[in-house]
């Protein structure tokens, strides 16, 4: 069990290159995080996404994550330096934490880590393999539209909430 753990999870990890290690080490980062260390690109168009976040933003009691709209300038330029395109993130939302970058179900396993009790247990599920986990999350996901609704317009969070949002990080 451990073996496939380690297996499937190397594989449904986008691990950046070394070249970019180097520089993220350095004074300058490749990435441009907004000096924050774990974010969560998102959909702002879609209504489950933004509940989602709303969740997350509810049982992260210790702060540690912060988002970012892929609609948005901020985001669209992170997915850019990822490699990631807007077709393809708009089908799984993006993870980065600590020079990688999680997708889909994945994502959301290693993002459940960071909230409080009982939601870290999520994490054991990263033993299931990637097919199994990311076939539920692909039928939701390609769905979340019509079971779910878009909005017209990404929203923009109240003023106790821009700190944690990349798009209003040059603000602070």
């Amino acid at each position: 069990i451990f073996f496939r753990f380690f297996l499937f999870e190397k594989v449904d990890t986008i691990l950046l290159n070394n070249s970019d290690m180097k520089r993220r080490n350095s004074e300058e980062s490749p990435l441009n995080l907004h000096g924050c260390q774990r974010v969560v690109l998102f959909d702002g168009l879609c209504v489950l996404c933004n509940g989602c976040m709303d969740f997350l933003l509810k049982h992260d009691i210790e702060k540690r994550l912060t988002f970012g709209q892929m609609q948005s300038p901020q985001g669209q330029k992170l997915l850019q330096e990822l490699g990631i395109t807007m077709d393809s993130a708009m089908k799984q939302f993006v993870f980065v934490e600590d020079g990688k970058c999680y997708r889909g179900s994945s994502a959301a396993l290693h993002i459940a880590r960071h909230l409080r009790w009982p939601f870290p247990i999520m994490f054991l599920f990263l033993a299931v393999p990637p097919f199994i986990r990311d076939g539920v999350y692909g039928c939701v996901a390609s769905n979340r539209y019509k079971w779910f609704g878009k909005l017209d317009a990404c929203r923009k969070p109240d003023a106790e909430l821009r700190a944690r949002f990349i798009e209003y990080q040059d603000e602070s």
